[in-house]
């Protein structure tokens, strides 16, 4: 979210959402796992966000940092830049701050188990594709860099039981 927004804990975001109901939350396109990740804080926290799907997770940031959205959901990658320059602040993890690489985010950012009370029922599993005749050696390489920046190599899938209302305005509707 934007380092002026209103809210300076995700407590305090969860609060604001429950008293009023169609909040906008900015998402990657609905096949993402961001975009699942925001269905199941809708449902955990029992709030009613409105989705508003965008192509990319840069132009979720150009849409925080405009203050056309208040806050979203994205990935680890574009937040980088972003965070690090003081653009961008965090309000909430699916992981333990400790366990997202080098990204420097405040040590008291909560994750899904110390907000909630318990583990997450799912771990959203991300895939790199390549060519069936891609060298072994760079495939090594490309698992190499992934686990080098964090990215775990597998998970289980399951899927949430309710995806946010979307904003029937926005173009990707």
């Amino acid at each position: 979210m934007h380092p002026d927004s209103p809210w300076k804990t995700f407590q305090e975001f969860v609060d604001h959402a429950r008293k009023n109901p169609g909040v906008k939350c900015g998402h990657p396109p609905v096949t993402t796992t961001a975009f699942l990740k925001m269905s199941y804080i809708n449902k955990y926290a029992n709030l009613k966000l409105v989705g508003v799907p965008f192509k990319t997770d840069p132009e979720i940031n150009v849409a925080i940092m405009g203050k056309h959205i208040p806050i979203a959901m994205s990935g680890v990658a574009a937040l980088r830049g972003p965070l690090e320059a003081g653009k961008l602040r965090v309000l909430f993890s699916f992981n333990p701050a400790t366990e997202i690489g080098d990204l420097k985010l405040d040590p008291n950012t909560p994750d899904f188990e110390s907000f909630f009370g318990k583990k997450p029922r799912f771990d959203l599993a991300t895939y790199l594709w390549a060519h069936a005749k891609t060298p072994n050696e760079v495939v090594e390489i490309l698992k190499r860099t992934l686990e080098k920046v964090g990215i775990m190599l597998s998970a289980d899938v399951s899927f949430p039981p309710f995806l946010p209302q979307q904003d029937p305005s926005h173009p990707l509707s």
